[in-house]
C-alpha cells in the first residue's frame, strides 16, 4: 500500500427523510498523474504494478483528474 497523504472522512448527518453526506477528501482533491510521478516515481510504481493482480485508487468519485 503507498499513502499519498491523510485519509479522506466523509460525516454523515441522518434525517428521517434522507441523509447528507459530507466529505474531506484532503490532498485526493488534488490528486493528478504528475502528484502520483512525483510523491511515488515511476520506477517504484511500475514494480508495484508489474504482475499485480489487483489495483486500487480509493474511491474513484472523489478524484476529481
Amino acid at each position: 500500500m503507498v499513502s499519498l497523504g491523510k485519509p479522506a472522512y466523509t460525516d454523515a448527518i441522518e434525517f428521517n427523510d434522507g441523509n447528507c453526506m459530507l466529505t474531506e477528501s484532503g490532498k485526493m482533491r488534488e490528486l493528478d498523474w504528475e502528484t502520483i510521478r512525483e510523491d511515488v516515481g515511476l520506477n517504484q510504481l511500475s514494480s508495484y504494478l508489474d504482475g499485480a493482480a489487483v489495483f486500487g485508487m480509493g474511491y474513484w468519485a472523489e478524484i476529481p483528474e
